[in-house]
């Protein structure tokens, strides 16, 4: 006889745990046994053999002093506090004589285990119970019965686990010491006397086994003690001693996570048509909101190859017929050569057993055998729904693949599939896919990553007092945020306050969407497009970034003279996309202090233009985009008001936005937006857009100082285009400029279209590379004018009123100080400034060598005269 249940939809590598047992990694290249072991569970008298899948060919890259990389992560080992079978126990080779010693008792009870499987941790405890009550007086003092653990990870008692068909765990086997010894068969089941147990967890159904198949059981046998005296306790999810927990998820854990996650799922036993949707949806979300533009890049990379090639990469085997009794209907089962995939894929550009030999960073547990997948995979997925977050910002057109418009689900719902098809603990399967999901909760990236935390917090509390019902002595788990983490998100009542774990969980998972630290080593330090992802898109858009300050004179002339004829060019959005931000380094000052911002010009006079791009999101966009153009309009025509120190003045405002084509009243107004929360939503997204160029800039370029406003950025180049008629002539790097190649400089659309390489565009029709001199706003050149750092400015025929010349100067440069102080770079210092007739020079005098401050000073000076003295 034999129970039939349908076949578990999960699987993988790192250990499948379902109703007590755990399936070893080793198992993914023998899938069909594994199916067919989802509907058989039957007595060992009743054993089927199936035929051998052949092993996938083992590829060299993909290996680990000899054995596969993923071993490695496997290769745990924890306290048993059971007696082991040494390797000397079992005998080499194949001859008839399986076990040569075993332990002096009259019966046998052989324990086959892998260290990595939570399911044999946990029974660990319960079986050293066993151990205990069976040296009682009642059993003889251990010479009834006695007991030995087989580790099923040492290739020395692997012929022993292959004999027992050990391939679900933990799994006992019962017989009396001389079956052991001289009857053992070609396999456990033809062994004399021979009983055998799966789905067990606690000590008692062992004990009661023992009863049912030992003859001459005590009947006054002493129930197990409630805790075996110094037996280890193998649930703890504690960190090591010692290790503090870090302000940010650790890169280092994502990227093991995420690469022992894809294994899980591409070593799936059965690739129905649910299970390879739930693949897909995998990939696609860590090619949308992973963590890293080189790790995203490689998800897409492997969807798009799967999706192209899957029937070369699959095989087909069918199961059906009699085996030795046992009726089994048509199987067809799909795997997928997981080992071919790893082969021709890497992840962040790194072979895969980099991230096995690394190893678990923060995730790493107290007790080995603890924390490491489970820790590791829930931080994959929070870090996965922050980043959506972050991927909205970044988006490419919709119909990218590594656009959040392209999943076909909430990234919640690809989550949740994710943990139903490839995570192998039935239990914790069960309880997480009953967590409730409501229409609210999948409303916004925010809602879904506020759902996870619920989840997770909800999961915590009830391991926890799982673990202190086992035993009493195991430390309390602990919740998260901890207080030490987040002091302001739990309260007095010991509440979690919610706004203060979003913010904290933002903080904590979302800069791993701009982490690179796991990407491989690039040949040299290049100035990223934040969201430049080229690889994924076919036609490989060139990609234009622009971060400016709407004080800032420059970034006027630039935005006018160069940035909008470029986007009213309008240039074909699936060949060029354009980006900007409206930022700049101080407001992010006002992120922390939201209510002051309405107070300060420096914030308040961003909040417009903001609301302007709102129909971008921030993102790339396509540059023939009505939004992009009505956005960019508005821009240049506010600008000219901000940067000449007019400030705000709501009929200029609304002037320019009906300029621009843009709504100023009503519910979906501009003054609306710009008056209300949710201009301060669309900074805070500002933010941490700037972050990233910031961090990118500082730590992979090598800026010591920020370049000068506007920041703007081609496929990833910093350009300088301040030269006339706003002509980019330069790259800019750490040390000063370096002139791009004549075919490349010109205004950005000469730029943007030598680039195309496409005449035939409309938009690039006449375009030339200007060759002649051409006045910059009508001001006299800058020059370095004596080694003693004075700068000195040329006589100028314009009338302009000096006073308030010096008046500008000295108001940007006080800006200017704000920014650098915030990325803590020493200030320069005015020791004077002269109040001069017309045709006398300015002169000011500068402490520390800084480029980009005398830089800035010139800059200020045109225009400040721009704006005679306004």
């Amino acid at each position: 006889s034999h129970l039939l249940c349908r076949p578990l939809a999960v699987g993988g590598a790192m250990g499948r745990r379902d109703a007590g047992r755990c399936r070893p990694a080793r198992l993914s290249a023998l899938a069909p046994l594994a199916i067919l072991g989802d509907y058989l569970l039957h007595p060992a008298s009743a054993q089927p053999r199936l035929p051998d899948v052949p092993a996938p060919q083992p590829f060299p890259d993909l290996l680990v002093d000899g054995e596969w990389w993923y071993y490695k992560l496997l290769d745990t080992s924890f306290p048993h506090g059971v007696p082991l079978l040494s390797g000397s126990s079992v005998a080499a080779g194949s001859g008839p004589n399986l076990f040569k010693q075993l332990p002096e008792a009259e019966y046998v009870l052989m324990e086959f285990f892998v260290p990595w499987c939570p399911h044999c941790q946990r029974f660990a405890p319960e079986l050293a119970k066993v151990v205990e009550a069976l040296q009682s007086p009642q059993a003889r003092s251990g010479s009834l019965v006695a007991v030995r653990s087989v580790d099923c990870e040492r290739s020395e008692l692997k012929r022993a686990c292959d004999w027992a068909g050990a391939h679900m765990f933990p799994k006992l086997l019962l017989a009396p010491r001389s079956s052991f010894l001289d009857h053992a068969g070609a396999r456990s089941a033809e062994m004399p006397g021979a009983a055998e147990i799966f789905a067990i967890s606690e000590a008692s159904q062992v004990m009661d086994f023992l009863a049912k198949h030992v003859p001459n059981w005590p009947a006054d046998m002493p129930a197990p003690s409630p805790r075996a005296q110094g037996a280890p306790f193998f649930g703890w999810a504690q960190p090591p001693e010692g290790v503090v927990e870090p302000p940010r998820v650790q890169a280092q854990d994502l990227a093991v996570a995420a690469t022992s996650l894809l294994h899980t799922a591409f070593s799936a036993p059965n690739f129905d048509a649910p299970t390879k949707a739930a693949l897909f949806d995998l990939l696609h979300l860590l090619c949308v909101a992973g963590p890293g533009d080189t790790c995203r890049q490689s998800a897409c990379a492997m969807r798009t190859s799967l999706d192209r090639d899957w029937e070369q990469l699959v095989s087909r085997t069918t199961i059906s017929g009699d085996y030795e009794g046992i009726h089994v209907d048509a199987l067809t089962v799909t795997t997928l050569s997981w080992a071919r995939v790893e082969h021709e894929h890497r992840w962040c550009g790194r072979p895969w057993p980099d991230f096995a030999e690394e190893g678990w960073d923060w995730c790493r547990g107290r007790t080995p055998g603890t924390r490491g997948y489970t820790c590791g995979l829930w931080m994959l997925f929070h870090s996965l729904l922050a980043g959506v977050e972050h991927a909205q910002l970044a988006e490419v057109p919709p119909s990218a693949l590594n656009s959040v418009a392209s999943l076909a689900k909430p990234p919640m719902e690809i989550v949740r599939g994710t943990v139903q098809h490839f995570f192998g603990c039935a239990e914790c399967r069960q309880h997480f896919l009953e967590v409730p999901v409501t229409p609210a909760d999948t409303a916004s990236p925010a809602a879904q990553i506020m759902w996870l935390w619920s989840a997770h917090d909800t999961a915590t509390i009830r391991i926890g007092g799982e673990e202190r019902e086992r035993n009493p002595e195991a430390p309390a788990r602990l919740r998260w945020p901890t207080v030490a983490g987040c002091p302001t998100c739990l309260g007095p009542d010991g509440r979690y306050a919610h706004g203060e774990v979003l913010a904290h969980l933002r903080r904590f998972y979302g800069p791993a969407y701009h982490d690179e630290s796991q990407a491989a080593p690039a040949a040299s330090p290049r100035v990223v497009g934040m969201y430049e992802q080229r690889a994924l898109v076919d036609s490989e858009p060139i990609l234009l970034e622009v971060f400016y300050f709407t004080l800032c004179p420059h970034c006027e002339y630039f935005l006018t003279k160069s940035l909008l004829p470029l986007v009213e060019a309008q240039l074909p959005g699936d060949k060029v996309q354009i980006h900007v931000v409206p930022m700049y380094p101080p407001l992010l000052q006002a992120i922390r202090h939201p209510e002051t911002c309405k107070t300060s010009d420096v914030c308040h006079l961003a909040l417009a233009p903001l609301c302007a791009f709102h129909a971008t999101s921030l993102r790339p966009w396509p540059a023939d985009s009505p939004e992009l153009l009505r956005g960019t309009r508005f821009a240049v025509c506010d600008i000219a008001d901000t940067a000449a120190g007019r400030g705000r003045d709501d009929a200029r405002t609304a002037n320019c936005a009906s300029k621009a084509g843009i709504s100023w009243e009503g519910k979906h107004g501009l003054r609306e937006c710009a008056e209300g929360s949710k201009s301060i939503d669309l900074l805070g997204l500002g933010s941490r857009l700037l972050l990233p160029a910031m961090t990118h800039l500082y730590n992979d370029a090598g800026f010591k100082e920020p370049p000068s406003m506007p920041w703007v950025m081609v496929d990833g180049k910093l350009l300088s285009c301040d030269g006339p008629n706003a002509t980019c002539a330069h790259e800019v790097v750490p040390n000063g400029t370096r002139p791009l190649p004549t075919s490349e400089a010109g205004t950005l659309l000469e730029l943007v279209c030598k680039k195309l390489r496409d005449p035939s565009i409309k938009g690039c029709a006449g375009v030339r590379f200007g060759q002649q001199e051409r006045s910059f706003m009508g001001t006299p050149e800058v020059h370095r004018a004596s080694a003693s750092g004075e700068l000195r400015r040329r006589p100028s025929e314009a009338t302009a009123r000096w006073t308030g010349v010096a008046a500008g100067v000295a108001g940007v440069v006080a800006a200017a100080l704000v920014a650098f102080r915030t990325w803590g770079v020493a200030p320069f210092h005015i020791d004077a400034v002269e109040e001069t007739d017309p045709g006398k020079s300015l002169v000011l005098l500068e402490e520390a060598p800084q480029p980009s401050l005398r830089r800035c000073v010139q800059l200020a000076l045109r225009g400040a005269e721009a704006s005679k003295g306004g």
